[in-house]
């Protein structure tokens, strides 16, 4: 099947609706961005999402957050501001993307879900490296 343009769109006003979603319920609502402010550690992790890992790396005042699916490779990486000035509106958007529009919605709905039941809990993970190339 070749996608479209009109087709890509839509899939990407999908995916940013999800991630729209996740921003509020997870990032603000369940307490990630109090932790992040909250922390001296670069990275972390949350193990609490089956078959996906789920890193946190925060560096240069941004935060970037990634979901791997850990069958079978594909990621996506988020990225927002560390700690955005209080008249300044919180938005988070896409880093880097390989992995289809369902298994991004996967990702983040998956989230969204651990989240709402306070089950999504990140940790230092001293292992967590920038890769240099």
């Amino acid at each position: 099947m070749t996608f479209t343009f009109c087709m890509l769109s839509l899939d990407l006003e999908e995916i940013k609706a999800a991630i729209d979603k996740f921003e509020q319920s997870v990032y603000i609502d369940s307490g990630l961005q109090k932790y992040i402010k909250n922390t001296d550690k670069r990275g972390h992790r949350c193990k609490h999402l089956e078959q996906i890992d789920v890193l946190m790396y925060i560096i240069a005042g941004r935060v970037l957050i990634t979901f791997t699916d850990l069958t079978s490779g594909s990621r996506i990486t988020l990225i927002t501001a560390q700690t955005p000035d209080p008249e300044y509106v919180i938005r988070i958007g896409i880093q880097s993307i390989n992995a289809t529009k369902d298994e991004v919605l996967k990702f983040l709905y998956g989230a969204i879900r651990v989240a709402e039941v306070g089950k999504l809990i990140f940790e230092p993970f001293l292992d967590a490296h920038i890769v240099p190339f």
